[in-house]
């Protein structure tokens, strides 16, 4: 056994378990299904969370920009970010 891996015990319902038997077999274990799907759940996850932090930093630059023009006088109100969308 792999000295990386830990040993987790885990609760699943019949129809859940009923798929992984019906995934599972010669070469591809229950474990490795369950490690493999939480590898793309995470994945999928940070993908995410970085479109997230892009938009975040897109809407602060945006505010940066209108702030600047406001001082520099050209422009009287600050629209908010909704006029991008």
């Amino acid at each position: 056994m792999n000295e990386n891996l830990h040993r987790l015990s885990i609760q699943i319902t019949k129809k859940q378990y009923a798929l992984l038997k019906q995934h599972s077999g010669p070469g591809t274990s229950i474990s490795s299904i369950i490690r493999q799907s939480l590898d793309e759940h995470f994945e999928d996850a940070e993908q995410t969370l970085g479109e997230q932090a892009i938009e975040s930093a897109k809407y602060e630059e945006f505010e940066k920009y209108m702030i600047n023009r406001e001082k520099a006088g050209l422009v009287t109100n600050t629209p908010d970010a909704s006029c991008l969308l």
